[in-house]
């Protein structure tokens, strides 16, 4: 990808992150890259190419970004995940981008399917590792765990009302998987 590609894209990043994904249209991305409409489209011809550019970055910044913290992903443990998924959500990027995508993935096609690829290992992990300390159903123990820490951003991420407890929070979460998992989440 070209770095002026990777500019529009960083750019409409920002604009979902402070303006919220409603004011991504092409004219207003276009005046924000300091571009005629015309040159916006030589790089994304349409909106929907834009929005699959937007979700394939956001899915290589991630992916990369998860791999740089956990170069042997097997040898992670769960209480390493949830580390770093809410030290993540204080970002304020992350607090302004995830709510945002969620919100384009109910409309927008490549937005889900972005957003359905990124979740897939990370809900696999923790089936994985669920699965390892003998839970019954995993998968929904999964779904349940990677809701609620998702969900956790709306609440106690980055400019949340209840932000300052976001630690407090973490060790309940941590507590209540000790309780019924032992302290194997740690391993």
């Amino acid at each position: 990808m070209s770095e002026k590609k990777q500019e529009i894209l960083a750019k409409a990043i920002v604009i979902i992150q402070q303006q919220g994904y409603a004011a991504l249209t092409m004219r207003h991305l276009a005046k924000c890259c300091d571009l005629k409409l015309a040159s916006l489209q030589y790089h994304f011809k349409t909106r929907d190419l834009l929005i699959e550019a937007i979700a394939e970055y956001i899915l290589a910044t991630y992916t990369t970004s998860w791999d740089t913290n956990n170069t042997e992903f097997e040898s992670v443990s769960i209480h390493a995940v949830i580390d770093f998924i809410i030290e993540d959500m204080a970002q304020e990027e992350t607090a302004k981008l995830w709510p945002q995508l969620w919100a384009m993935g109910l409309v927008e096609p490549k937005m889900k399917s972005m957003l359905d690829t990124m979740y897939a290992p990370y809900i696999d992990f923790f089936v994985t590792k669920l699965t390892k300390l003998g839970c019954e159903h995993p998968l929904e123990e999964a779904l349940a765990l990677v809701s609620t820490l998702e969900g956790l951003m709306l609440f106690v991420g980055h400019g949340q009302k209840h932000e300052t407890r976001r630690a407090a929070v973490k060790e309940v979460l941590l507590g209540n998987l000790t309780l019924k998992f032992g302290e194997c989440i740690s391993n």
